[in-house]
């Protein structure tokens, strides 16, 4: 099918399945017509820099997002091996990013990168920074947190503290957990328009510890009325071995044998 045929209409919606890179690759230059479409008309770019090379990167930074800023809805980076030191590059764009509603960050995040986003509405980061240091995103709705160490929990709460608009939070934690009470306070405290909570988290216990005992301790510590009644967010216990994992009824697993509760 010669897709030039195809009227805008038709064309602006296939565009909205496609990476933002491969919709410049295969279209941009094309035509006038097509420039027309990419540059002015299409609003709903997604542009996922993870998986591609430093050229493409820069060519994507360097020759098209100066002029499509404001029609960004997604970015996704990283500092992995194709592209290091890929988010700190975003630092020195920041006219380009200022604009953009949600980012996927898959290594690191700065102080500075967060202070240029003015209408950042999601966020999806590992949050291993220890350096980091939290201002207020008020435009901030959704969050998206993993952690796969140990971490201090007095640094998320910091962050948390300036996201008092949030709604959503999915926080996927290894080798941590956080009892009911600890988040019964942190949400009572800071986050006094949240609605939606993904939990998933975990840790491994030492042989001596008493892993149904403990497993017992932190389930019933998600069973008051803020739970049950305010929210309706219903929490559940697994054990393996020695390992406990501790989720919202929202995420599934199939990892575990034994349910406590």
């Amino acid at each position: 099918m010669n897709l030039e045929f195809l009227p805008n209409e038709i064309l602006l919606d296939l565009f909205q399945y496609l990476n933002g890179i491969d919709i410049l690759r295969a279209f941009y230059g094309h035509n006038f017509r097509f420039n027309l479409l990419l540059y002015k008309q299409f609003q709903l770019y997604r542009f996922d820099l993870v998986s591609y090379s430093k050229h493409q990167f820069d060519i994507i930074c360097k020759q098209h997002l100066p002029f499509i800023s404001n029609q960004v809805t997604t970015l996704t980076l990283s500092d992995g091996e194709n592209i290091p030191g890929q988010i700190n590059l975003f630092v020195f764009l920041h006219t380009i990013i200022s604009s953009i509603h949600s980012f996927a960050i898959t290594i690191n995040i700065t102080r500075s990168f967060i202070l240029h986003i003015e209408y950042l509405r999601m966020f999806s980061t590992p949050f291993d920074n220890n350096d980091y240091q939290s201002s207020p995103i008020p435009t901030l709705i959704e969050l998206n947190i993993c952690y796969y160490r140990t971490f201090d929990l007095s640094k998320m709460i910091s962050f948390l503290k300036n996201v008092l608009n949030l709604r959503h939070l999915k926080i996927t934690m290894a080798f941590n957990l956080i009892n009911g009470y600890q988040w019964e306070q942190i949400i009572r405290s800071y986050l006094p328009k949240f609605k939606i909570f993904d939990l998933n988290m975990y840790d491994q216990f030492p042989d001596d510890q008493n892993i149904e005992e403990r497993a017992n301790e932190l389930i019933n510590s998600f069973q008051s009325s803020f739970w049950i009644n305010e929210h309706k967010w219903f929490v559940r216990c697994f054990t393996c071995d020695k390992i406990i994992r501790l989720e919202t009824s929202s995420i599934i697993f199939y990892h575990f044998e034994k349910k406590i509760s």
